[in-house]
């Protein structure tokens, strides 16, 4: 802090301090000759001191404040940097790329593995189309209309005609290999994709020889297809050995003004599929940054560092559906893109069940039926206690009514009742929400599950035929409604005005549930339907609620 910022930051606090100095000594402290302040008074005036100087210093440097410049060298892996803020020499974010005229037809290669069909082109040496191989034998295709998926552009005009050297199977049929080359002046671009066959994986390798001096490349990746839940995601600064990861907002504009510092995990994340880069060479690995193509389409844009004339660059890609087991084969980081949010805790574990319980019944319709009496049963020793708590409730608040009757004239007696009624019984308020508040987050949990889950995306169950998706029909939905008008806490209620307020939340929760995915409101509709049969036998069997 110089000369300058300590006068600023001391005429300011002296302002601040004179201001609330008058304000306390006027409208607090009446009496500006008082021989003592009170301690309440003292604190109150600290804590209104201390707010206000924060506002005011907030506002003052909002709007006075210059930007900060930022060194780059002091960026560290995953930093996100305005490109216009970087020193010594501010680098614009290069997105545009202009491709040479092509000469020759395109030739196209298809490559079918285990889990995905691929579509390559000579053009650009680019991946066409991509299809993954789904279950009940769909075809979900990943990628929408474009033809420059994973293109190598470069600073000036971006070669368009390569030539297919080779197509082959490598590692034992583990994987396939294709080599592409084009020819520039006196220098060539090599690019060479491996396809893995039993995973989600392609790795891109790419030889530069001879190309001009201080050349950068830049690898365009595209954007998973089918969701307008697309956002970016980069990895955490400075998280030490476990990876975590970051989403980027694609609503914001400043985020396309971004960059970031050589990125251990860079791309793009839809709700059940992804696209990024978790692993790159040194030399590829500059900066990556975002580029909106459409309204629907946004491009990720990975940077190399400089080089004089050849070099050898390497990515390594994941590209398919957001399952923990496919995310895992291919790198033990990449499950972290499945967020849960902060009750992870207790997601995983339900989704681990989902999964375990539909490897056994063979349908996820009946995973989520199961869960939901599980979940019930679990909770049922709480709701058992809170039914007990409401009847006490209830039972206390006639004995208060009784003694407030009793008592209307004597105040000091009706204390002293009240005060050992409590002591009896207790003050039973928030037994009764017990169970309540114990089921906010599981069904918080299996919310984040059910509706993240890629397992469910296409999956059918009865008359469903996409548990990610809602109910065409409103089938649900109206067994929702009916199973609340069937509920015993409906047919207990006292007056026309309480049966109104109750068909009214009955048609509120019906309504809530035709817009929820399948999968989550068939967890609902077999909650309030166990709910309902659980209620109906506490009250046949009275010694389990006594």
């Amino acid at each position: 802090m110089n000369f300058t910022e300590i006068i600023y930051q001391s005429a300011l606090f002296t302002a601040t301090f004179f201001i609330f100095n008058k304000l306390f000594s006027r409208y607090i402290f009446k009496n500006r000759q008082a021989a003592s302040i009170s301690l309440s008074k003292m604190a109150m005036m600290f804590v209104s001191y201390a707010i206000c100087l924060s506002l005011i210093t907030f506002v003052v440097e909002k709007y006075t404040a210059k930007p900060l410049r930022i060194s780059v060298q002091s960026l560290v892996s995953g930093q996100g940097v305005d490109a216009s803020m970087v020193e010594p020499v501010a680098v614009p974010l290069k997105l545009d790329v202009v491709f040479a005229s092509q000469d020759h037809e395109p030739e196209v290669t298809t490559i079918t593995t285990d889990v995905a069909e691929y579509t390559f082109s000579t053009r650009a040496a680019t991946l066409q189309a991509m299809t993954v191989l789904w279950t009940e034998g769909k075809r979900v295709p990943m990628l929408g209309k474009g033809d420059d998926y994973f293109a190598v552009a470069l600073d000036d005009v971006t070669p368009v005609d390569y030539q297919l050297i080779s197509s082959q199977s490598i590692q034992d049929g583990n994987a396939h290999e294709l080599i592409y080359r084009s020819t520039q002046g006196h220098g060539s671009i090599e690019k060479k994709f491996v396809i893995a066959e039993h995973t989600y994986q392609i790795d891109i390798f790419v030889t530069c020889k001879n190309l001009a001096e201080n050349t950068q490349i830049r690898l365009l990746a595209p954007a998973p297809l089918l969701d307008d839940t697309l956002c970016g995601v980069v990895n955490v600064i400075n998280i030490g050995e476990r990876m975590k990861i970051n989403d980027i907002a694609l609503s914001k504009p400043a985020n396309f003004a971004q960059f970031w510092f050589e990125p251990k995990l860079f791309g793009l994340s839809a709700r059940f599929f992804a696209n990024v880069c978790f692993a790159s060479n040194l030399q590829a690995n500059g900066r990556a940054y975002l580029k909106i193509i459409s309204d629907k389409t946004v491009q990720a844009i990975f940077e190399s560092k400089p080089f004089d004339k050849s070099s050898d660059l390497s990515w390594s890609f994941y590209f398919g559906p957001k399952s923990e087991q496919a995310l895992r084969k291919v790198s033990p980081a990449l499950p972290a893109l499945i967020n849960y949010g902060m009750l992870s805790f207790l997601a995983k574990p339900l989704a681990q069940l989902l999964d375990m319980i539909q490897e056994k019944t063979g349908s996820y319709g009946w995973a989520i039926i199961l869960i939901a009496l599980l979940v019930k049963l679990f909770m049922l020793p709480f709701t058992l206690r809170g039914e007990r708590g409401m009847r006490q409730q209830t039972e206390f608040e006639k004995k208060r009514q009784h003694l407030q009757q009793k008592f209307k004239h004597d105040k000091s007696a009706l204390d002293q009742a009240m005060a050992e009624l409590i002591q009896k019984h207790g003050l039973p308020i928030f037994s009764g929400c017990l169970p309540l508040l114990l089921n906010i987050p599981v069904f918080i949990a299996l919310n984040k599950v059910l509706t993240s889950s890629t397992e469910l995306y296409g999956a059918p169950f009865l008359w469903l035929p996409d548990l990610s998706a809602a109910d065409p029909y409103y089938i649900l939905s109206i067994v929702t409604f009916a199973g609340m008008l069937v509920a015993p806490g409906m047919q207990k209620a006292g007056g026309p005005r309480q049966m109104f307020s109750k068909i009214g939340l009955a048609l509120f929760l019906a309504a809530v549930t035709s817009y929820l995915a399948s999968g989550l409101a068939l967890f609902v509709v077999c909650n309030t339907l166990f709910g309902v049969v659980q209620s109906a036998t506490v009250k046949k069997i009275g010694w389990l609620a006594a």
